[in-house]
């Protein structure tokens, strides 16, 4: 009974206060990435994505999916960030249909 009430008092507390503050910075990449892509804002998204990972929720998972039509419709970033991008969020499990796996090639040096 002793173990289990530091348990209860501290680490619930701490992890709400964890997923809060994931779900801020995630929803702020975004916002940034939104605002301006191009390849230094979709590689540090990247970066973050990948260190940190995000959460199996759907709100997540639009976010994230929106993000991705926004890079994808860019011309300010390349073709191989697109795919890169692409191919990490398919293999962590963000369901794209054939329409919106393709991308779209309009790169502007």
């Amino acid at each position: 009974m002793c173990v289990l009430f530091p348990v209860f008092v501290i680490g619930i507390p701490a992890y709400g206060i964890y997923t809060l503050k994931f779900k801020k910075v995630l929803k702020t990449k975004c916002e940034m990435v939104s605002k301006t892509p191009d390849n230094t804002s979709v590689d540090m998204f990247l970066t973050y994505v990948k260190q940190w990972g995000f959460f199996n929720h759907p709100e997540q998972w639009n976010q994230i999916r929106c993000v991705w039509f926004i890079i994808n419709e860019s011309p300010n970033v390349s073709t191989t960030k697109k795919k890169e991008l692409r191919d990490y969020l398919i293999t962590n499990g963000l369901r794209l249909n054939n329409s919106e796996k393709q991308i779209i090639d309009n790169y502007k040096v």
